[in-house]
């Protein structure tokens, strides 16, 4: 607890050597800061230098006091570590989001391209015959009276059934008049 070195690392450098007033580039009593918050479970900051370089880089430590032996033994890791972990996990996960967005977006496109394929196919289906039917109304509508033109049956039951039963119904008129036709001739040749 007087700030005297016992042990480091695999290094014999500074043991037996007093540390207490050590101070770290911003100014911190390093070793006074770790013996406190050694007692305390708090964590510490400074700032030191990597080994081999100068540059001070904030360093992360924990440190436990040991009353028994008043001893304080501590380890910390610089944040910068940390921070590259992060980034490179954050790119990873970026990475992932691109691929899963991608994946997402070509499957959309998919299903849209099937969906678009489908709703033509459908609409083709419905708007054949309706026009095909279409076509024999106005046929009627427009034609001299022919009563023989039937209507095509389309393929699809709906749309067949009613053509079976204008064709029907043009018959039944055809019959009609037919039968008008033959009373109206009757009556001029008796008269």
């Amino acid at each position: 607890s007087k700030g005297v070195r016992v042990v480091v690392g695999k290094n014999d450098k500074g043991i037996g050597e007093n540390f207490y007033t050590r101070q770290d580039k911003k100014g911190n009593y390093l070793i006074q800061d770790l013996l406190k918050n050694a007692k305390t479970g708090e964590f510490t900051t400074y700032y030191f230098p990597k080994l081999g370089q100068t540059e001070a880089l904030p360093k992360l430590s924990y440190s436990m006091f040991i009353p028994e032996w008043d001893l304080m033994i501590g380890t910390g890791f610089y944040t910068d570590d940390i921070d590259a972990v992060i980034a490179e996990m954050e790119a990873s996960a970026h990475d992932a989001l691109n691929t899963t967005l991608v994946a997402i977006a070509l499957f959309c496109v998919s299903i849209a391209a099937v969906v678009a394929i489908f709703a033509v196919f459908v609409n083709r289906s419905i708007m054949r015959p309706i026009e095909q039917f279409d076509a024999s109304i106005q046929s009627f509508a427009q034609g001299d009276a022919d009563l023989t033109a039937r209507m095509h049956e389309s393929n699809v039951p709906e749309f067949k059934q009613l053509a079976h039963n204008i064709n029907i119904f043009v018959e039944s008129l055809q019959g009609i008049i037919k039968s008008v036709t033959q009373v109206g001739e009757e009556v001029v040749t008796e008269t």
